[in-house]
């Protein structure tokens, strides 16, 4: 459920360093880390870089939602969908700030596969209304 689904991206904290698609593959650094006393969560992608963004995970009620603040300027927000799959979380698209979702590009929806110590995590971009492309990152806790 959404509750239990925040507690897993809780269980996060801390830094992961990994690959993302593309070709060639990548380098990825990436922190998650509690703030808000420990009501939200803050996913930093690409930290110190011209491509750095941010996620924020937290609860709305009884839901589970996220904020991407994208560099395209647009953040998306996307609610959590349940998968009946053990250490699958899926979002989709809820709406956002500064964007049109019939025509403007935005992060869609993300999947996330967890693993003790591992996280697989699929965003996919949406342009014109339509599936655009999607990026899955490979990330390994780092010692």
């Amino acid at each position: 459920d959404d509750r239990s689904a925040f507690e897993a991206i809780k269980a996060l904290a801390g830094s992961w360093e990994g690959t993302a698609s593309g070709s060639p593959k990548q380098p990825v650094a990436e922190t998650f880390r509690l703030v808000a006393g420990g009501s939200v969560v803050e996913e930093d992608m690409f930290p110190g870089t011209p491509h750095e963004m941010l996620t924020m995970y937290h609860m709305d009620g009884d839901r589970l939602m996220l904020t991407h603040y994208c560099m395209a300027g647009n953040q998306p927000r996307l609610r959590f969908e349940k998968t009946g799959k053990p250490g699958v979380i899926r979002f989709a698209f809820d709406g956002g700030t500064n964007l049109k979702p019939e025509t403007d590009d935005h992060m869609h929806e993300a999947t996330f596969v967890l693993a003790k110590d591992r996280i697989e995590a699929e965003w996919v971009g949406w342009d014109k209304g339509a599936r655009k492309d999607a990026t899955t990152f490979v990330l390994a806790r780092k010692r």
